[in-house]
């Protein structure tokens, strides 16, 4: 900013120039591969600039259709959904450990997630490999610890959301001990499914039955429900809750689990909601991992992942690749719209206490 001078930047003429500007850089290729994703291959490949002759919307239909489409967005929405809903559990509750319970050494822990920030992914790839080949924990260890947390979030959300009806409606229902119930209730039932459906019980054998984690949905989702920027993000939140609230609440009798399930995660849904979006996105488009995981396991692939399969099998078909990519980056286009306004809003609220 210092090479401009105070003229332009006192000027608004000059803060929308460079606004237009920055925002052309970001728009222009996603308008590209949008214009060229209607295009016949001949206009695609061409050198010249122009627009498409015709809406193209086969070209949609046939990238759906040859790329196996449909099977990679049904991986992809499973395992981001499972993500988002597992981090946003996991998260939380550290986050709120972080914010709310006074535990010895909980700064300098906090202080530690925070430096695991300071990390390039790619540095933690590595010893992450080595995690799910088995070699430095056991896979059996590491699958019942994969279902004791999928158990946990699963009950914190039955948990929360009848204490959410509790809220809504007036009524006096025990949430803690209901949502257990719905937890074992599910779990009965998804093991009687296990029994009676050989499709499903052939997926389950093949996710927990292996020598390690490659080729299944576990390794797509496990290794990323601890976020350390989700948990820095969850503490803030809660800090900014008054301390008074949880007095009230441990005068009433209420446990940390009781208190945070039926007062602090409704007070902070906004949080929610903008951590749940950043996840979708993370997830969504997530490529490098999935892909040095799945190997070429094509039936586990994300969209992503099959896109980039897409383009190494067709060639020079550019116009096919841009409406493949269209098709991956349509639903978080859209969720981000719809979203738009509560994320700035919830990004705003973040404080920064110690």
């Amino acid at each position: 900013m210092r090479l401009l001078t105070p003229s332009i930047k006192n000027s608004p003429y000059g803060r929308y120039t460079i606004l237009v500007v920055a925002s052309a850089i970001s728009i222009v290729p996603f308008v590209y591969m949008l214009l060229v994703s209607f295009m016949s291959l001949g206009e695609a490949i061409s050198t010249q600039i122009a627009l498409p002759s015709e809406l193209r919307f086969a070209n949609y239909r046939l990238a759906w259709e040859q790329a196996r489409f449909s099977n990679y967005f049904t991986n992809s929405v499973v395992v981001t959904m499972v993500t988002v809903l597992a981090q946003l559990v996991i998260c939380s509750l550290v986050g709120y450990a972080f914010a709310v319970i006074e535990i010895r050494g909980r700064n300098l822990l906090f202080i530690f997630v925070l430096i695991t920030l300071m990390i390039p992914e790619a540095v933690l790839i590595a010893p992450l490999y080595q995690v799910i080949l088995g070699r430095i924990v056991s896979i059996n260890i590491l699958n019942v610890v994969t279902i004791l947390t999928m158990l946990l979030c699963i009950t914190v959300w039955f948990t929360v959301l009848i204490s959410f009806l509790n809220n809504r409606f007036n009524w006096n229902l025990n949430a803690t001990k209901l949502g257990l119930i719905c937890t074992l209730i599910l779990l009965g039932g998804l093991l009687w499914l296990f029994l009676s459906v050989t499709d499903i019980r052939t997926v389950v054998i093949d996710e927990i039955a292996g020598s390690n984690w490659l080729n299944t949905y576990t390794v797509l989702i496990i290794p990323f429900v601890g976020n350390a920027y989700c948990i820095f993000l969850f503490r803030q939140f809660f800090k900014q809750l008054p301390r008074e609230l949880w007095h009230a609440a441990r005068l009433e009798g209420a446990t940390h689990f009781q208190y945070f399930t039926q007062v602090a995660v409704p007070l902070t849904l906004p949080a929610f909601a903008t951590i749940g979006l950043l996840s979708f996105i993370w997830s969504w488009n997530s490529f490098m991992w999935p892909r040095l995981t799945q190997l070429d396991h094509r039936g586990h692939f994300t969209l992503p992942v099959g896109l980039d399969a897409f383009t190494r099998d067709q060639g020079t078909e550019l116009h096919l690749w841009m409406a493949g990519a269209t098709i991956t980056v349509i639903p978080v286009l859209l969720l981000y719209i719809v979203a738009l306004r509560m994320f700035i809003n919830s990004a705003s609220r973040v404080g920064f206490k110690g």
